[in-house]
């Protein structure tokens, strides 16, 4: 084993040898890690023939891996460059996935305080394309207890945690939304025209939550409503990066967002968004306060 392999070895790349079926695409897996750990242990651009000589592969073997890893982002070749370095996909990949990560463990017990507080289940969702999806759910405990699977995806345009993420969301983003051909008869309280949607998005971003009710029925068909209120939360560059939300029986939006559930909401946003370095809540409350 030459020096250059056992340092990437050191990293904790795996060395799997097929034993079945699946073996010959878990080897190939192994080896595109092992070609990125090489990648990420050494400055600059490396061409294949280095690549092949440090992981005592053939150059053709290590040429496949490579097109096959650049085509999907992982690496760049940037055509008549001489060599190969890391990817943006692969960093965006990274970043997001450190970013959602500290998101859930600084929100857990801001969230858990929210939920003794209120009484009520509440949920952190993140940003997902053009939807919202809920990484983590706590309920009530309440003989009544709504509840929302990890997963759960909510649209931008008819839900409160949907629309919520959309408001706050880069300008290109949302004008691509926008801009689409349709939107789908889905979700609760859905805003299908386009002008409609903007000026509710504006009022998200100006006043930092969204809510979002179904219709009430008699009492006699045995139904369960549910209504939600959610405020936004923002990482150390002040972009979005979740949101916070409350489910309830409460019906009616002055009733849903009155100060016994906004207040206690905005002050568990504020707190993760605080703990992810952002200072965004300070300025709008700051604001608010003029």
């Amino acid at each position: 084993m030459t020096r250059q392999q056992s340092e990437i070895r050191e990293m904790g790349e795996p060395r799997v040898e097929p034993t079945d079926a699946q073996g010959v695409e878990i080897q190939a897996l192994a080896v595109a890690a092992q070609i990125l750990d090489f990648l990420a242990s050494r400055p600059g651009r490396q061409s294949a023939a280095e690549i092949a000589r440090a992981l005592e592969m053939t150059p053709p073997r290590v040429w496949r891996h490579l097109n096959s890893l650049e085509a999907l982002g992982f690496v760049e070749g940037r055509g008549d460059q001489r060599g190969f370095t890391l990817g943006g996909r692969l960093a965006r990949l990274g970043q997001l996935a450190l970013d959602r990560t500290d998101v859930i463990e600084i929100a857990r017990p801001h969230l858990t305080e929210l939920r003794d507080v209120l009484t009520e289940s509440v949920y952190l969702a993140i940003p997902k394309g053009d939807e919202a999806v809920i990484v983590t759910s706590l309920d009530s405990g309440g003989p009544i207890s709504l509840h929302l699977a990890l997963g759960t995806t909510f649209p931008a345009h008819a839900s409160a945690i949907g629309r919520l993420l959309m408001a706050f969301a880069p300008e290109t983003r949302r004008a691509r939304f926008l801009d689409a051909e349709s939107m789908p008869a889905t979700g609760h309280n859905p805003i299908m025209d386009p002008e409609l949607l903007q000026a509710r998005f504006e009022t998200i971003r100006a006043r930092y939550f969204d809510t979002a009710q179904t219709e009430q029925a008699p009492r006699t068909t045995g139904a369960v409503f549910v209504n939600a209120i959610a405020a936004p939360v923002f990482d150390h560059t002040d972009t979005i990066a979740g949101g916070v939300g409350v489910l309830t029986g409460i019906s009616g939006e002055e009733a849903i967002s009155a100060a016994k559930i906004k207040d206690p909401l905005f002050a568990c946003a504020r707190r993760i968004s605080e703990g992810l370095g952002s200072t965004k809540w300070q300025q709008f409350c700051a604001d608010a306060e003029q």
